[in-house]
């Protein structure tokens, strides 16, 4: 596909830099705080289950530079497509980026293909709602805005935590022993959530327990007898921000809701943080969460800083599928 002498094309591992380079110059623009590292883009693009070349997309800038980058993955045969795609500020506002949405698109279509046709296709993407081209683009291309996230952090963090409510209580997690069991009552919790997509164990694991900065002393896991009632999934922030401490994954098994251990969870992890010497502890919310967990965090002392927001559009199928 061409514009003038622009071309946009599968993605080859020689791009590997110059797509980082385009995604990392978008995100700084944008004022998005988490920039990717080398090896950390290369391990995304190395997924179990991902073919970089086939899935990914660039566009070639007539000097040779990469200047954007798209990739997206299909989420089993939940029919759900999620696309991360950015143009380097250098190139935007040329008509690159419209063309990046339609060939990904259009590719979406393909590897969705062998669903059976009454699973409707929807494409979602996902970026700061301060982008302003970014939903306006969107929107011109048939998207609808359906979500927004927030993040929130606090900035005061706590010496000491409240007990846990009785009869429950806080075990070491031992990835050998435990990941399986942490896995299924994760996906059990969210098992109601917007969006939600079971994730097989090997990709959870790979983007948990595999990871480089993966530590389990940051991971807290509650007990009633020998049930998980809850977890707290924690890890570093980044290099960027030192100080700033992040839970993952909050997670609350029905059973055990309503007895105050999720807020319990967040004041533990605030005071694990601060032990370590970390002065921040953020996460990320769905701002319409069912469970009003917006509200929860407000009370235990968090505010929010920054917004996010979900596109979706429906390539194949029932139009209403669109906030499922």
């Amino acid at each position: 596909m061409r514009l003038d002498t622009m071309t946009v094309r599968h993605f080859r591992w020689d791009d590997l830099r110059g797509a980082l380079e385009a995604l990392n110059a978008a995100y700084i623009a944008d004022g998005e705080e988490r920039l990717l590292t080398e090896d950390e883009f290369r391990r995304e693009m190395t997924e179990p289950d991902f073919d970089a070349e086939r899935d990914s997309f660039v566009v070639s800038a007539p000097d040779g530079r990469v200047a954007g980058f798209c990739d997206l993955v299909l989420l089993g045969p939940s029919g759900q497509v999620h696309a991360r795609g950015h143009i380097h500020p250098d190139f935007q506002r040329q008509g690159w980026g419209r063309q990046l949405v339609r060939a990904t698109d259009a590719h979406a279509l393909t590897i969705a293909a062998h669903l059976p046709q009454e699973t409707p296709i929807i494409m979602q993407r996902y970026n700061l709602a301060s982008s302003a081209g970014f939903g306006a683009l969107l929107r011109s291309e048939g998207y609808t805005l359906v979500r927004h996230f927030y993040r929130m952090v606090i900035q005061t963090l706590p010496e000491n935590a409240p007990p846990l409510p009785d009869g429950l209580v806080f075990r070491p997690f031992d990835v050998q022993r435990d990941s399986r069991a942490v896995y299924e009552a994760v996906q059990e919790a969210f098992h109601d959530h917007w969006g939600h997509v079971v994730q097989p164990f090997d990709m959870w694991s790979y983007y948990t327990t595999d990871k480089k900065n993966f530590d389990p002393a940051l991971w807290l896991v509650v007990y009633e007898a020998q049930q998980i009632a809850g977890v707290a999934l924690c890890r570093p922030f980044g290099q960027e921000q030192p100080d700033l401490g992040w839970l993952s994954t909050l997670a609350v098994r029905r059973p055990w809701r309503r007895r105050g251990l999720a807020s319990a969870l967040l004041q533990h992890t605030f005071a694990m943080f601060r032990q370590r010497g970390y002065h921040r502890v953020g996460l990320g919310v769905d701002a319409n969460n069912t469970s009003n967990a917006v509200a929860l965090y407000e009370r235990v002392g968090m505010r929010v800083y920054m917004q996010h927001v979900a596109y979706r559009k429906v390539l194949r199928g029932d139009p209403t599928a669109i906030n499922h």
